[in-house]
């Protein structure tokens, strides 16, 4: 039976309404963002949001997915097929290879991609020889070792079980030995914390956070972590700067839901932090998701909403990230996704930025500018499948590194001055499947990879197309392949369709202009460029845009929305695109409008240049 998805995206200045695919089962919570509504709806349909097979060279093989959908610039819609499958054994190793394909080979010692959900069944078990702590306020009744309570903080002081329920006005505190491994589970917790921390570990080797089924749980940090000005040495307590703030490895799971406001971080891992399930809605002024060494996303749904977008991040590492299933919407915050390497593989990402919507880059102590324009064959972001939606105030795509896509969907739309990029990169952007529908402006634009397995149309407009304008591509037979309204205003699209072959020719159109492209390399284009020609690399700072607005989602007190299943609604065909690695194979595919964007005319006088970034 075809499988039908509907994300619903509004332009900028409206509210977002996304339910994506990707949490299946047991191995992660559903949840979605459910906006507000607006005067003018963008509804987007995509096809092909499965890869196209890597080994297919471009125009060598039709591929499957391609479909139509209808939709107007008040209400447009966007079909995501097979946002993959949890990729169980992805490793925060995959590297771009010059075949098109990630490495996924499990590495234990820097994410633990096998970590999914938990049972309720097993949870019960856990907590017939746990600790129970159930609080009361300023007190606490304790049935069990390992834990004592004084002062308004409850220290634990050996390895094992916890359950922890009521209402505390202090902090939870664990100091163990350096082996201890730690598992809280939440049954209701509430804590209010005037400390930079609820939930401090200090030494041990993981503290696993556990929320119990059927239970909301939240957390209220209005403490400020001191600064470090070099002068004594912090403890490893003082350095605590998030509302769950563990010096090891922390493991998030459980199909409860837990609420965080915070005035530093939510959640900070200085060791790994791994997601597996759970429902989360973080309010952090700085990041929400922190993993020093590294981040997995197993499952589990994270509505997130930064108060301070100068500095809060909604996922950041120094290491590597790999995203295998979820769901996660991000809202005003500095960056969406940052990390040494990133690596999607399933799962569905709404990310809204000031600044870049994904980020690889080498984190430094010390940034060298020079450094950050060069090709860091460290860095690399690869997308092997899920859905990814970007609307980036800055870069849409960045990459210190290559980036390659071999299959899922990706739309991304950057600022809408010529000062950024949708794709950027240092080294080569190389499509090899999937689908990838980008817009922005003209004067950074940057060529992808020939060495490309897969087509790619490059369209240069002779005037701004404004927001929600349909941006349509159709074949040689007059076939719909893609509608879509803008997100933003642009000039320039890169658009890559596993539909797209060798030889044949596609119209591709918006508002009063309109191209036919014979496709007779794998870059073909049309229209002629009047802004700068934009080098590799780069790193343009904030820029003005693209919010998603409007009325923010109703998820208090870390409910899932009623109704929420995980699954996309009915709305969203196509002719079945294949799933990505690590995707479930889709019977859908990628059509529809998409979105729809604002200003960012050229100024006026503007010369053709060549960047140095």
């Amino acid at each position: 039976m075809r499988k039908k998805y509907l994300s619903r995206i509004l332009a900028a200045g409206m509210a977002v309404s996304l339910l994506l695919s990707g949490c299946q089962g047991g191995q992660g919570a559903a949840g979605a963002a459910t906006a507000g509504s607006s005067d003018a709806a963008v509804e987007i349909t995509a096809d092909s949001a499965g890869a196209a097979n890597s080994e297919e060279s471009a125009g060598n093989q039709a591929s499957e997915g391609s479909g139509a959908a209808a939709g107007s610039a008040a209400s447009a819609e966007i079909t995501a097929s097979g946002a993959a499958d949890s990729a169980g054994g992805a490793s925060s190793e995959s590297t771009a290879d010059g075949t098109g394909s990630a490495d996924n080979t499990a590495s234990s010692d820097t994410v633990a991609a096998g970590v999914g959900a938990v049972t309720n069944e097993e949870v019960q078990d856990l907590k017939k020889t746990a600790t129970a702590v159930r609080f009361d306020g300023s007190g606490a009744k304790i049935n069990g070792g390992g834990a004592a309570f004084a002062d308004g903080v409850l220290t634990i002081s050996k390895g094992g079980t916890y359950v922890l329920s009521g209402e505390l006005n202090g902090q939870i505190l664990l100091d163990t030995n350096k082996q201890a491994e730690v598992t809280l589970i939440l049954s209701g917790l509430q804590v209010t914390s005037e400390k930079p921390y609820a939930i401090c570990s200090v030494a041990g080797k993981q503290v696993t956070v556990i929320l119990e089924e059927g239970t909301k749980n939240a957390l209220n940090v209005s403490g400020v972590c001191a600064e470090d000005d070099g002068s004594t040495e912090l403890t490893e307590e003082q350095e605590a700067d998030a509302a769950i703030y563990v010096k090891n490895d922390l493991v998030l799971t459980g199909s409860g839901s837990m609420e965080i406001t915070s005035a530093g971080k939510a959640l900070h891992s200085k060791d790994t932090l791994t997601a597996a399930d759970g429902s989360w809605t973080l309010s952090p002024a700085d990041d929400a998701l922190n993993g020093k060494d590294a981040i997995t996303v197993n499952g589990g749904s994270y509505l997130i909403q930064v108060t301070d977008a100068e500095e809060g991040k909604g996922l950041t590492s120094r290491g590597d990230v790999v995203l295998n299933d979820g769901i996660m919407k991000a809202e005003n915050c500095n960056e969406g996704i940052e990390g040494l390497t990133i690596t999607v593989n399933g799962g569905s990402w709404e990310l809204q930025t000031l600044d870049d919507g994904i980020n690889a880059r080498e984190k430094q102590d010390t940034e060298d500018e020079r450094a950050k324009m060069m090709n860091n064959e460290k860095v690399h972001l690869v997308f092997n499948g899920g859905t990814v939606v970007v609307n980036a105030g800055g870069d849409g795509l960045d990459s210190n590194g290559d980036i390659v896509m071999n299959g899922g969907l990706v739309i991304v739309s950057s600022s809408e001055g010529d000062g950024d990029n949708a794709i950027d990169m240092n080294g080569d952007c190389r499509i090899d499947g999937g689908t990838i529908v980008a817009t922005g402006m003209q004067g950074m634009a940057a060529p992808l990879s020939d060495e490309s397995k897969q087509n790619i149309i490059t369209v240069y407009f002779k005037e701004v197309v404004d927001a929600g304008t349909e941006i349509s591509v159709k074949d040689a037979a007059g076939d719909d392949l893609l509608k879509q309204a803008a997100l933003k205003s642009f000039n320039c699209l890169q658009i890559s369709l596993p539909e797209f072959m060798t030889g044949e020719t596609y119209t591709v159109g918006a508002g009063s202009e309109s191209y036919e492209v014979q496709i007779d390399a794998v870059n073909s284009s049309a229209g002629e460029r009047t802004g700068g020609f934009g080098g590799h690399g780069g790193f343009g700072g904030p820029g003005g845009g693209g919010g998603f607005g409007g009325q923010r989602p109703d998820w208090q007190n870390g409910q899932r929305p009623e109704g929420f299943d995980g699954q996309m609604p009915e709305g969203f065909e196509g002719r079945g695109g294949r799933g990505g690695h690590g995707g479930a194979q889709g019977e859908d595919g990628f059509r529809g409008q998409r979105p729809d964007f604002q200003n960012g005319q050229m100024p006026e006088g503007q010369q053709e240049e060549v960047s140095t970034q």
